[in-house]
Formats: C-alpha cells, structure tokens, sequence
C-alpha cells in the first residue's frame, strides 16, 4: 500500500489531472502481470517462443566410406570414376577455370555423361550432375540410375578432396532416385581420396518430392 500511494502521489504531483486516478490500478496491474510471468517463466520478462522448450529432440546422421584410391571400388564403378574424368574435356568453365564432370550408370548398363556448363550470365549455366541427370531422363525416361560418379579439375589439376554438390543437385539427384525408385549411389572422387554415399537422400535430408502423387 506505501508503494501504490507513492505512485498515487507522485502521478498526482506531476499531472494535476483527473488521469492520476489510475496510477494505482495500473501500479496493482503491473505488480500482477510481473508476478504471473516471474512464475511461469524463470528469466522474467524474457518470454521464450514454445519451440524452445520441445523436449521430442531428434537426430539425423548417415554412415559414408572414404577411399584412398579408386581401385577398393569395383571394375563397374572404377570405370564410372574414369568416364567421370573423361567427361572433363567438355566443360565450358571459361569463368570459373573450375571444371566438373559426372557419369550416371544406368540400370540398363548405359553410361551417360555430364560436364558443367556456364554462361556470361551467371544463373544461366548448370552442374555437371543435372545435366548428366536430366539428359538421363530425356534419353531412357523412367530407366533408374544406379549410380552416379563426380569429379572435378582446377586449372588442369583433379582437386585432392571430393567436391560436393550444391543443393540443387542434390534436389534433382532425390527426384531421379525416386522416379526410379532405386537408392543411387555416389562416388565423389578426388586425387588423394573419395567418398561413396549408398543413397542419395542422404545428402539432403527434409527434401522436396512432389512426385508421390504423379507415379501412384
């Protein structure tokens, strides 16, 4: 009561209107909301959004193998690695000196290859795994790709570490397997090591798939 009748006085003592009347209610209303709040949440008036609080926490992790050289792949597979090389020579990478190639192993035993295309106009160009993809599925529609091999040269030399593909190969990597619906494997090679991926879901996880539909 001394706090509510020193704000009373002191609304009063400044205003000298009618409105000082409600320095205490609004004393008593601030008293109560602080209160409530200091309750329900610890930190006081640092409200949390409810998402914080979930406690239905899950993880997502997938298991890969790294390789010191091709040659722990099979003959199938090292072949792939080396059209993937080979597909090198057609890039056209004038701006970026960064060249991409990829082979995709259909289940019908057709190999089709694939190099990065650029353009002046930065957006206009594609990655070298959807053009193999995309031309895949132009040439033999519907045939599942079985697997999927990337490499890649920076001014002539094959980058040691595997390059990874961006994410909208990733998308079209996902639609490919599930139009298929086969797991595709990836081999993303480099000079001093690569790595085999047995699905390529795993690389994007939360992805977008609107063909559930279309192939029921």
């Amino acid at each position: 009561m001394v706090i509510i009748g020193a704000n009373a006085w002191f609304w009063y003592s400044l205003n000298q209107s009618k409105f000082v009347l409600l320095a205490p209610v609004l004393t008593i209303l601030r008293g109560l909301a602080f209160f409530t709040i200091k309750k329900k949440h610890p930190r006081g008036w640092l409200l949390q959004p409810k998402w914080h609080t979930m406690k239905n926490h899950k993880e997502y992790n997938f298991k890969y193998t790294e390789i010191s050289t091709i040659t722990e792949l099979s003959d199938e597979e090292q072949n792939l690695v080396n059209q993937s090389l080979e597909a090198l020579k057609t890039s056209y990478s004038p701006y970026s000196k960064f060249k991409v190639g990829a082979a995709a192993l259909l289940e019908n035993g057709e190999v089709i290859l694939g190099s990065n295309q650029e353009n002046g106009a930065y957006p206009s160009g594609l990655c070298a795994e959807r053009v193999a993809l995309f031309y895949a599925g132009a040439k033999y529609p519907g045939v599942p790709v079985k697997c999927l091999a990337v490499s890649a040269c920076f001014e002539g030399e094959q980058t040691k570490s595997p390059v990874s593909p961006c994410g909208a190969c990733r998308q079209v990597m996902i639609e490919t397997q599930h139009i298929g619906k086969k797991p595709m494997r990836i081999i993303l090679t480099g000079s001093e090591k690569s790595i085999v991926i047995e699905n390529s879901a795993f690389l994007l996880p939360f992805n977008f798939v609107n063909t559930d539909k279309i192939f029921e």
